[in-house]
């Protein structure tokens, strides 16, 4: 009894399906992971990977009625192939046992001999791609305002520093500027008239 339906790659029907290999695998993390954590969040799944080789030829048999023959059919196809292969395309592969969807093709090879006259093996690779739709939520007025009085918290003030150390628009630190200042010009007073009069008696310089 033989097969239902041909092979076909984003709608290419082939005469013939030499080999095909399902892969599925994961990566798993290489370093501790602490007890009481979720192993199976580390883990990560890779790609479904598809391989196969297949067969097209330019007198095809089983499905004569279908493709029909012609010597040019052959490098047809194949253009076809790298085409989607170029473009990046996400295609559907068929095969007579499963449907895979969203398949990239990662790889081709166009294998032409003397041994397979006007036929060509085609080994192709697919990967594919986990496709994901986005969300969005809308998110309540109390989330955007701040503490218990649920007001718009408002924007950050800010001060400009002057030269002469006040900060500007603080009044509440006029007293303590004061103050220091005061200290200041005490002090420069005193280291004044100690010079003054090291100078007097020594003959050596006048501060006058």
């Amino acid at each position: 009894m033989g097969p239902k339906q041909p092979v076909s790659v984003a709608g290419i029907e082939f005469d013939a399906i030499l080999d095909i290999k399902e892969t599925h695998s994961s990566t798993v993390p290489q370093y501790p992971i602490d007890e009481g954590y979720s192993v199976q969040d580390n883990v990560a799944l890779d790609p479904m990977s598809l391989t196969m080789t297949l067969y097209v030829t330019a007198t095809p048999v089983t499905w004569l009625s279908r493709h029909g023959s012609g010597e040019g059919r052959v490098r047809q196809i194949w253009n076809q192939l790298f085409g989607m292969y170029s473009q990046k395309m996400p295609i559907t592969v068929i095969t007579p046992d499963a449907s895979y969807s969203n398949m990239i093709i990662k790889g081709i090879t166009y294998k032409k001999s003397s041994e397979t006259g006007y036929a060509a093996e085609i080994p192709i690779e697919f990967s594919q791609v986990t496709v994901t739709s986005a969300r969005t939520a809308a998110v309540p007025a109390e989330y955007a305002r701040a503490g218990m009085s649920q007001q718009l918290a408002g924007s950050a003030a800010t001060s400009t520093v002057t030269s002469s150390g006040s900060t500007a628009g603080g009044g509440g630190s006029s007293s303590g500027g004061g103050s220091s200042n005061s200290a200041a010009q005490q002090s420069s007073s005193w280291l004044y008239q100690m010079a003054e009069g090291v100078g007097n008696s020594t003959g050596w310089y006048s501060l006058d």
